[in-house]
């Protein structure tokens, strides 16, 4: 365990760091005995491994788990990020450059957007798959721009006529005599 002084963040490495252990479990769990020499040789060693871990607290008491927050991090020289009910997450730096960066966002793996004009391949049924056949391609016979405008326009037409038929029977105005 090293003993030295506890590490200040600014409000923004704090933000980015709380946004890293978003996702991030519990590792270590304090009881009911509080903060033992055990406790934190365990919380040295997944700082050592990890950088940023949770801990989770059993205590209902308030004022001592800020307590047990402080002198976690007074104790193994390192940041406190948050302490959000039970759950305290604790940063320290590790001596591996390609680990965590307060001043960076966390960023999940998004996927990769495919160029433009690819397609993806077709479906494939599991009865076919697993026996490495592959769907057919079906042919979509598609109609012309403009048969297709023609036949949409004479449907709304037949449509707005049978609408107005359907207003003027209903009011009963319109009878021819």
């Amino acid at each position: 365990m090293s003993t030295s002084e506890t590490i200040t963040l600014s409000p923004l490495q704090r933000k980015n760091l709380k946004s890293h252990a978003h996702h991030l479990d519990p590792v270590v769990m304090i009881g009911n005995e509080g903060l033992t020499v055990a406790v934190l040789k365990a919380i040295d060693e997944q700082l050592a491994a990890h950088e940023l871990i949770k801990i989770r607290v059993f205590s209902d008491d308030r004022e001592q788990r800020t307590e047990l927050h402080a002198s976690i991090c007074a104790e193994l020289g390192a940041a406190p990020v948050q302490h959000i009910g039970k759950l305290l997450v604790v940063w320290r730096p590790g001596k591996s450059s390609t680990r965590i960066d307060p001043d960076t966002p966390y960023l999940p793996d998004a996927p990769v957007a495919k160029k433009p004009g690819t397609q993806s391949a077709p479906h494939t049924p599991k009865k076919l798959a697993a026996a490495g056949k592959t769907a057919a391609k079906k042919t979509v016979k598609r109609k012309s721009v403009t048969e297709d405008t023609e036949n949409t326009l004479a449907r709304r037409i037949r449509q707005a006529t049978e609408q107005s038929r359907k207003r003027t029977t209903r009011r009963g105005a319109r009878r021819s005599r």
